[in-house]
Formats: C-alpha cells, sequence, structure tokens
C-alpha cells in the first residue's frame, strides 16, 4: 500500500513538472514574437535565390497577430547555380537543394534554419533551410516560408541533447520552415481559332427576284393593270357603237 501511496505521488510531481516546463516555453515563445514586433523589427527570406544579398529580402508578415510571420515566395524560373550544396553541422552532406534563411532586419545579426544539432541551436545556424522536393533548373516553384514563434523547431523538440528552457526558446529554437510547396506548370493557352464567318450569300442571290412580299405586290399591281385595260377596251366599244 505505501509503495502505491508513493507511486502515485511521484506520477502527480512528474505531470506537474512537465506542465511547469510546457508553460514557461510556451510563454517565452510568445516573448519573441512580441519582441520582434515592439523593437519594430523586419523579418524576410534570404536564399540563393537572392544571392544572400542585404535589402534583397523577400518580406514576411503577421497581419494577424497570431505570431507565424509568413511569406508566398513565387520563383517563375530556378537558375542552375542557386540549387547548391547543402551542408549540416558545418559539413557536407553530399546533397544539393534550393536553399533559404529567414532573418531579421535583412543582416546576419540574427536569422534561422534547419536545427544543427551539434551545435545545439536553430538561431544564426550555418545550416540553411533547404527545399527537400526535386528541384531543376527552370522549374517555377512556389511555396510558403514561416517563422512560427509560437513553438520550437521539432528537430530540436526530438533531440534528447537539447537542453531547452526558458531563456534559450526566446530567440535559439524558434521554428522556421516551408510548406505549401508547388511546382507550377507552365502551359501557354492554346491559340484560339477565329470563329468562320459565314459566307456573305447575299451575293449569291439573284437581286431581279423579289422577296415573297413584293411577288403579291406584283401581281396584284398586274391585275389591277389588266382590269384596266379590259375596261378600256370595253369602253372603246360602246363608244364605236353608238357612232
Amino acid at each position: 500500500m505505501r509503495n502505491s501511496k508513493i507511486l502515485k505521488v511521484a506520477i502527480c510531481s512528474a505531470l506537474v513538472a512537465s506542465l511547469t516546463a510546457v508553460t514557461a516555453i510556451s510563454v517565452s515563445a510568445s516573448d519573441a514574437s512580441d519582441k520582434i514586433t515592439s523593437e519594430g523589427h523586419t523579418v524576410g527570406v534570404s536564399g540563393t535565390f537572392t544571392n544572400w544579398e542585404a535589402g534583397k529580402d523577400i518580406p514576411m508578415n503577421d497581419d494577424d497577430g497570431d505570431g507565424v510571420w509568413e511569406a508566398m515566395v513565387d520563383i517563375p524560373s530556378v537558375e542552375a547555380d542557386w540549387i547548391t550544396d547543402w551542408n549540416k553541422d558545418d559539413k557536407p552532406t553530399g546533397e544539393q537543394h534550393f536553399q533559404f534563411k529567414v532573418r531579421l532586419d535583412n543582416s546576419w545579426d540574427v536569422n534561422w534554419a534547419t536545427y544543427e544539432p551539434e551545435h545545439v541551436r536553430v538561431l544564426d545556424s550555418q545550416c540553411n533551410l533547404a527545399i527537400k522536393e526535386d528541384v531543376q533548373a527552370g522549374d517555377h516553384i512556389k511555396f510558403r516560408v514561416f517563422l512560427d514563434t509560437n513553438q520550437m523547431n521539432p528537430e530540436a523538440l526530438a533531440d534528447s541533447n537539447a537542453e531547452l528552457d526558458a531563456n534559450e526558446v526566446e530567440w535559439e529554437f524558434l521554428y522556421a520552415g516551408y510548406d505549401q510547396f508547388e511546382k507550377v506548370t507552365d502551359e501557354a493557352p492554346a491559340e484560339s481559332t477565329p470563329a468562320e464567318t459565314p459566307a456573305d450569300t447575299t451575293q449569291d442571290k439573284d437581286t431581279t427576284t423579289p422577296a415573297t412580299g413584293d411577288t403579291t405586290s406584283a401581281i396584284a399591281l398586274v391585275a389591277v393593270v389588266l382590269a384596266s385595260l379590259g375596261t378600256a377596251v370595253v369602253m372603246t366599244k360602246k363608244a364605236s357603237s353608238k357612232d
């Protein structure tokens, strides 16, 4: 019985400790979004497609204030030199990918990318975010980039060696990534064939042939003329007989 009570107390203590840790991490992550906004920072996407240059970042926004900064990136035609070697933990992986990072204020002072286990960090990581889908030169691609200040990078959470505390979570492990990837097929619209103009058949009509209504009028006219002639003949005969 005593062992059972001890076990129950231990389980309750563990649950309380877990809830306390989760609350501390959640609050800290929310503070990160508040800090970005309140200090007037900008958030943007930089990558091989911008030549990693300052001032060319694609702006990210948190218009609804939910703590998720995002931008839709539209690349009409990927260039061959934008697909480069990908390193992780400062070591070559042997892979080549289309790469980018999320950063503050168009500078490299503060930026986020893929989690690096060796360095236990996401912030200022030397490992870029990589599009893992197949991307080839000439492809038209679209994808959504996000910086979620409400949660930490899943890889960091899954890494038991990552000693996460409230102070680190604020910047070190914010979740940056991409989704909604789409490879656009740019099919040129089929050329519309103009509708054939009906042949002008009026030229083929016998213009001497009157329409139905005109035919009726012509017949009536002839009848009137004939009747008039007949009357004239009769009157002429009468006149002759009197003479």
